[in-house]
């Protein structure tokens, strides 16, 4: 009986101790916010990087909220003129998505790595 209470509470500490270990999702703060453009493909369209979350409205008029699992910056294709991120999010679907995008801090602007002749504006 003593070893099977023993068991559980290490089990039960093992669970809490993995779970503090976990390292919080850090969202830098000029990418927070709601981003639009004037792009007239995409009028009426915004997405919102929240703390935790990515909102996106559709050119369907849906609004869709989709959690952050990851955000990480590539250091790599990143450049002084430019920040290359990659965020990795749920879709209510349970879909796993990503979204790379390039953060211009002079001119406060993000572009999608796919379409970077459109630009998003807060």
């Amino acid at each position: 009986m003593r070893s099977k209470i023993l068991s559980a509470a290490l089990v039960i500490l093992f669970l809490f101790s993995a779970s503090a270990c976990k390292k919080k999702l850090v969202v830098p703060a000029e990418l927070l916010g709601i981003w639009k453009t004037a792009d007239s493909k995409y009028e009426g369209c915004y997405f919102e990087i929240k703390e935790d979350s990515l909102v996106i409205k559709t050119i369907e008029g849906s609004v869709d909220l989709n959690t952050i699992t990851s955000l990480k910056k590539n250091k790599k294709l990143s450049t002084e003129e430019r920040s290359y991120y990659i965020i990795l999010y749920t879709t209510p679907e349970k879909v796993e998505n990503e979204l790379s995008i390039y953060y211009y801090p002079n001119k406060k602007v993000i572009r999608f790595v796919n379409q970077e002749e459109i630009t998003w504006t807060k």
